[in-house]
């Protein structure tokens, strides 16, 4: 387990950014997850106009775009804050 020592002229840091993500964190997954299921539930509740084969290629269209974002929920806002800095 030699890789797991400490660095020889490593300094010890006060915890920083890590605490900040962290705390944002949980909230983050919330919101990433919440969004799409809510846009792919209002897709399907509001009325929509046109044929038959349009909505149902909307609702397919909106609900493969909830998939593809909820995904990862976090990852692009940790990468937002991170690189904010």
């Amino acid at each position: 387990m030699k890789y797991l020592k400490k660095l020889p002229d490593s300094v010890r840091e006060a915890p920083g950014l890590e605490w900040k993500v962290l705390r944002k964190l949980p909230l983050t997954v919330l919101l990433g997850t919440v969004f799409p299921l809510v846009m792919s539930l209002a897709n399907r509740l509001l009325p929509l106009e046109g044929a038959a084969s349009q909505i149902a290629k909307h609702v397919k269209r909106v609900d493969i775009i909830a998939i593809a974002t909820n995904r990862y929920p976090g990852y692009s806002r940790c990468n937002q804050q991170l690189s904010a800095r």
